[in-house]
């Protein structure tokens, strides 16, 4: 998503706020921009983790709590979302255009944590598929499908 359409989302999720009695369909267009404006922002604070990590030590949890008044171990699962989409690009583009949320990219993590190198090579193999079938499905639903 570029970010001449974050603004535009941006822009209407501020006028829906401030409007006298929107709409229910109007409510419901903001909440969508919203999500998605929160998809690319998650998609942008990975591609940051990513590059402090890359750049700056071995241990970006630190500086990422710091940073953001977080917890280590919230930073932590900041840094396995990072390293998720750095692994699975269809993942970080369907993120980066709001197709997904984040809690699409946890549930890919979470799957993959207990494989063993050959089934998280095959998990991360159907990426793109996985990546369409999160932009159509809950995150209760997809998390299902990875349990199968």
């Amino acid at each position: 998503m570029t970010s001449a359409v974050v603004c535009e989302r941006v822009r209407r999720v501020a006028d829906t706020c401030a409007a006298t009695g929107p709409a229910r369909s109007t409510i419901a267009r903001a909440l969508d921009d919203l999500a998605r404006i929160e998809s690319w922002a998650a998609a942008r604070r990975a591609e940051l983790v990513r590059l402090l990590a890359e750049r700056h030590g071995s241990f970006p949890e630190a500086d990422i709590a710091d940073s953001t008044g977080t917890t280590l171990n919230a930073a932590a699962k900041e840094t396995e979302r990072a390293n998720t989409l750095t692994r699975a690009g269809s993942f970080a583009d369907a993120l980066d255009a709001g197709e997904i949320r984040p809690g699409h990219v946890d549930a890919l993590t979470r799957a993959a944590k207990g494989l063993d190198d050959a089934q998280t090579a095959e998990l991360f193999d159907q990426q793109a598929e996985l990546a369409r079938m999160a932009a159509s499905s809950s995150i209760r639903d997809f998390e299902r499908h990875l349990e199968r």
